[in-house]
């Protein structure tokens, strides 16, 4: 009879509690794009020596390249937010 009382008392529908989350899902639609002078602060403030991401890419790379590099990378968040 032990497992009567636990079948009756997890499956009951009286203590049922559901609970309602939202999960985020991506950037907030009133937040907007960086400019391109704050994307260029953002990568200027990455720290040296961190390991690298999946892509294989230093913060150090990203850092040290060239202007093309960095508007392409701004050019990918304006993608990415849109």
């Amino acid at each position: 009879m032990e497992g009567v009382y636990f079948y009756e008392t997890f499956n009951s529908k009286d203590n049922v509690k559901i609970r309602e989350e939202v999960i985020y899902q991506g950037p907030e639609e009133q937040t907007e794009s960086p400019t391109k002078d704050e994307a260029w602060q953002i990568i200027r403030t990455l720290e040296n020596n961190n390991s690298q991401g999946e892509d294989s890419i230093s913060a150090e790379l990203v850092k040290y390249g060239d202007e093309k590099l960095w508007e392409e990378t701004h050019a990918l968040i304006e993608v990415i937010r849109a």
